[in-house]
């Protein structure tokens, strides 16, 4: 008996404890913000940016405007892009940026199917994206803020794309460039045609 009665006694203090810290609300717990994914306008955002703790980004631009690059099967042909370092805080004078596409993690695959006379598919194959594009300058490079870097980007395709190939254009981003802070790229509205 006074067993059972000791057990209620626990049983209730139990119960009454997990009641008063239901009831209570804890001291020093921090209020969990949500942080919104930024796109490149917000990141361009001199206002919105730095609330989320981004000190500065890496623009990545075509040097003229262009939609397209044409190449021919075996050749190759160049663009200039500019790379444009602008930082939010003084702290931030420069930044490495590493330009190096045969290293680059994602390896970024263009697939293509070929055509016999009559339009159907006789067979299938593919570009890896980083193997066709280089740069120059290449490696790694220190860009101070408010810099901007031309750099050469040459793009070769392989002689052994079928003629009879439906690869009309591969688009084209800012392969193998990366740097310690938000990259965007205008580069990836740019295609490359494939000729003869």
């Amino acid at each position: 008996m006074r067993g059972k009665l000791i057990a209620g006694v626990v049983v209730l203090a139990v119960v009454a404890l997990l009641v008063l810290l239901s009831c209570s609300e804890p001291e020093n717990e921090p209020e969990l913000v949500g942080v919104p994914l930024l796109g490149p306008e917000q990141i361009r955002d001199p206002e919105i940016a730095p609330k989320y703790g981004i000190r500065g980004y890496l623009d990545i631009l075509p040097a003229e405007p262009q939609q397209s690059l044409s190449v021919s099967r075996g050749g190759e042909a160049n663009l200039t892009i500019l790379l444009h370092f602008v930082s939010y805080t003084p702290e931030l004078t420069e930044i490495e940026v590493s330009i190096d596409p045969e290293h680059t993690s994602p390896s970024i695959t263009q697939s293509y199917s070929v055509l016999d006379a009559g339009g159907k598919v006789t067979g299938e194959g593919a570009v890896q994206v980083n193997d066709i594009v280089s740069y120059s300058p290449s490696g790694t490079v220190m860009i101070k803020a408010g810099e901007t870097l031309p750099v050469t980007m040459t793009v070769r395709l392989p002689e052994n794309i079928p003629e009879a190939a439906t690869l009309s254009s591969i688009p084209l981003g800012a392969v193998g460039i990366r740097a310690d802070i938000p990259t965007l790229s205008e580069l990836g509205k740019l295609e490359v045609m494939v000729r003869g």
